[in-house]
């Protein structure tokens, strides 16, 4: 189809009919067409309106109308004439009838033609057969039941019976049971056979009549997208330039112009280009008033922020306004917000206060101990003196002193009749440890004596140091294993 056919199918153009012959060629087009009337006809249905110059066009119900040239509204249908459709009846009947197959004659599809119609058996009755007094023996046969089994006759029942025997009534019934059975299922199969054929065969006009339906409704679901996919171009590119426009006079945002929502009614066949450009022009109209009450509100927000930051004392610039541009956004009340904003200004300010008053705090921590530390500095200054002072009392007062060293180190110093020695402290990765030595002393009275004097000295300032007198004497001993005695040097320790 050209693109005027398509317009005056989708409801764009209307078509000038100047004579029965046009309104004719173009009612069998709108016909191979599948279009219908208001009342739910087929347009070819359409009677011939009159003499006078009318126009046929599909309106936003999608049903076929003619109506006066003067009435069609210009800006939504595009007047033309039946030449420009350029119609080829022959080549869309070719089209549609492509794929239909002759088999005899040809037979216009309708209700009656494809009416099934079936001879069945009256309402109520049965197959015809004898079984019906067969019915009325079964008194008879479960009266058989209550034959009596003695010793004496058991066997009689069950023998299976020869020339001279009779047959015993237990497989006389089975047998019998087994007969009527045999011939139920021979005429089940008989009768199922015959329709099983029938409903095979209803079968395949069915499944022929849904898949030629479902073909056709698939052909026109094609044409119907195809159709929708360039309705759908088309009212996009006027969207996309009404944007371009609204945001470059600056009528609108680029943020909000992304806002608009295309409504998939606006594909529609009953949906005229007047409707689409009415309702597209309303939306961006109320994403446009959407975007001015944001921006009120915003000012609204901002202002709080810097009046009530300017009464609170607090810097307005640790407020962040993204957070409650986010919650305008999401829907929150402007009322909370507002007071959202005056909470956490209150925070602010009791923190920074709390702040103060902890730098406060810790001024006054460290005044106090820089104060602290010079008095301790003072104080030791004033030791150090005294120190150096007694040092050069001591070294004025004993410049005579004899210094006794071991290498390199004073051990000790004399004045007179005193000994001055420094006392040593045990390094700290050696405390709680303890050692024992042993030595043996020589010399003269006075030399031992002062030796035992300081020792003494040490065990009462140290308790860690101690000491005992050894002595060496000769006894005799017992050898534990011979008994044999001998005299051996042993230490006694007092």
């Amino acid at each position: 189809m050209n693109d005027l056919q398509n317009k005056l199918l989708g409801g764009y153009a209307a078509v000038r009919i100047t004579s029965k012959e046009e309104f004719e060629k173009v009612i069998e087009w709108l016909s191979i067409k599948n279009c219908f009337l208001a009342n739910k006809e087929p347009v070819s249905k359409m009677n011939y309106p009159g003499g006078a110059i009318f126009v046929l066009y599909r309106a936003d119900d999608g049903f076929i109308w003619w109506a006066p040239v003067t009435d069609i509204d210009t800006n939504t249908y595009q007047l033309i004439d039946v030449k420009q459709l350029e119609l080829n009846l022959i080549d869309d009947q070719k089209i549609i009838e492509a794929n239909a197959v002759v088999t005899s004659e040809v037979v216009e599809l309708n209700e009656k033609v494809l009416t099934l119609v079936t001879d069945t058996k009256p309402e109520g009755a049965t197959v015809d057969s004898n079984v019906d007094s067969l019915v009325a023996l079964i008194p008879l046969i479960k009266s058989k039941a209550n034959i009596v089994v003695t010793e004496e006759n058991y066997k009689s029942f069950i023998t299976k019976g020869s020339a001279t025997v009779p047959k015993g009534i237990v497989p006389e019934l089975r047998k019998w049971a087994k007969d009527i059975d045999d011939e139920r299922k021979r005429s089940k199969k008989v009768y199922m056979d015959a329709f099983n054929t029938y409903e095979t065969k209803v079968k395949s006009v069915v499944d022929a009549l849904n898949n030629t339906a479902q073909k056709i409704a698939n052909d026109v679901d094609v044409y119907v997208q195809e159709q929708k996919n360039k309705l759908r171009k088309e009212r996009e590119d006027v969207i996309e330039k009404l944007k371009e426009i609204m945001i470059s006079k600056n009528m609108i945002s680029k943020e909000y112009a992304d806002k608009f929502v295309f409504d998939e009614k606006w594909l529609n066949a009953s949906c005229s280009n007047k409707k689409f450009q009415d309702e597209a022009e309303n939306q961006f109209n109320n994403l446009m008033e959407q975007e001015k009450i944001v921006k009120q509100n915003l000012e609204m927000i901002e202002n709080t922020i810097i009046n009530t930051c300017l009464i609170a004392g607090v810097d307005e610039k640790f407020i962040s306004r993204e957070k409650y541009r986010l919650q305008l956004v999401t829907g929150t009340n402007l009322g909370e917000i507002t007071k959202n904003i005056t909470d956490e200004v209150n925070n602010a300010k009791k923190r920074e206060e709390a702040i103060k008053a902890q730098a406060n705090q810790e001024a006054q921590l460290q005044k106090e101990r820089f104060e602290k530390q010079q008095r301790e500095v003072e104080l030791k200054h004033q030791q150090e003196i005294e120190a150096l002072k007694k040092q050069a009392h001591f070294d004025k007062t004993n410049e005579n002193k004899q210094v006794f060293r071991r290498g390199d180190e004073i051990i000790a110093k004399t004045n007179g009749n005193n000994v001055v020695t420094e006392i040593k402290e045990t390094p700290e990765n050696f405390h709680g440890k303890t050692w024992t030595k042993t030595f043996e002393f020589t010399g003269g009275l006075g030399s031992l004596q002062m030796l035992n004097r300081y020792m003494e000295f040490l065990k009462q300032s140290n308790e860690t140091f101690d000491f005992k007198e050894v002595k060496m004497t000769e006894k005799e001993l017992a050898n534990k294993e011979t008994g044999e005695l001998k005299k051996y040097v042993v230490k006694e320790i007092n």
